[in-house]
């Protein structure tokens, strides 16, 4: 009941996955004084598979030990993958048997697999109980609505800084990016370059086509835009037909490159039901050209 208890609070007060997950493994761990304990999360529902360990042993633990339990995790996640039920591996006090005794169960959403617990004994002759398993399976359903509750939030968080129309962060992910690349850039005395982009006659396009046919150009706009840049590059949609660029580490120059790459590739784009387009474009440099968010946006 403490173990469950220490686990649903943790949930309830942070949706860090993978503060989460360790919470539950050292709660296990202890719970059912096992030997070692793993927990792990994969699919849909997170960004990368993630994998916790408890060691009773920590901070005395060999690199070997570490391995086997991440290749015992491996072999029965095959198996719950497959078949999604209890996977138990009882002691028998035999000297000879080759495996200590484990137990693991399936974390399931919406009848997919979607990770497991398993824990370890050093006990030969462990055999697992019923309130041994009821542990297991109450932890694992709290850890899936804990990772459906961090889905959740991580598409939230998402939504509220990205233009739903284009994909591109929004004019308040914009400002809060730009701060921190300049806080940066003056840490390590590096330029920082930004593009505005203003797309010609965008009236001209909902008043002859429909704003349908807008929304495509945008679409499109935001697409080639994001196909030229590099990784460390921001592209915003800064207002209704304008887009903005942060360019970390680039100066004036290599900024007027970007944009006449850009402004080439726009004009090579063809709008489905309209044509091609054109855009214009400002570039402005910090510290050449501003010394503040504000003032280089101005630029």
């Amino acid at each position: 009941e403490i173990a469950v208890n220490r686990i649903a609070t943790a949930i309830r007060d942070s949706l860090e996955l993978e503060c989460l997950l360790m919470t539950a493994a050292n709660e296990l761990g202890r719970a059912l004084n096992a030997k070692s304990c793993a927990v792990r999360v994969e699919g849909e529902l997170v960004e990368a598979t993630k994998t916790s360990h408890y060691f009773r042993a920590e901070p005395i633990v060999s690199n070997e030990e570490k391995a086997e339990l991440d290749a015992n995790v491996e072999r029965v996640r095959v198996f719950l993958a497959e078949s999604p039920k209890n996977w138990i591996n009882d002691g028998d006090d035999t000297p000879v048997k080759k495996t200590c005794p484990m137990a693991a169960v399936p974390l399931i959403n919406e009848g997919r697999f979607v990770g497991l617990i398993l824990v370890e004994s050093d006990d030969t002759s462990r055999v697992w109980g019923d309130n041994d398993l009821l542990l297991l399976h109450t932890v694992a359903e709290q850890l899936t609505v804990a990772v459906k509750q961090a889905d959740m939030f991580a598409q939230l968080q998402l939504q509220a800084l990205t233009d739903g129309l284009t994909g591109c962060y929004n004019r308040r992910s914009f400002e809060m990016q730009l701060e921190q690349n300049i806080q940066l850039a003056t840490r390590m005395r590096q330029p920082l370059s930004l593009i505005m982009i203003d797309i010609d006659n965008f009236k001209n396009i909902n008043d002859q086509t429909g704003h349908s046919t807008g929304d495509a150009a945008l679409q499109i706009v935001a697409d080639a835009l994001r196909s030229e840049l590099r990784g460390v590059d921001t592209a915003a949609r800064f207002g209704g037909d304008e887009f903005v660029v942060i360019l970390p580490q680039a100066n004036v120059r290599g900024a007027q490159v970007v944009a006449e790459r850009l402004q080439q590739r726009l004009i090579n784009t063809q709008i489905p039901g309209y044509g091609r387009i054109t855009a214009s474009f400002g570039v402005a440099s910090f510290p050449l050209h501003a010394s503040s968010r504000d003032l280089l946006v101005l630029a």
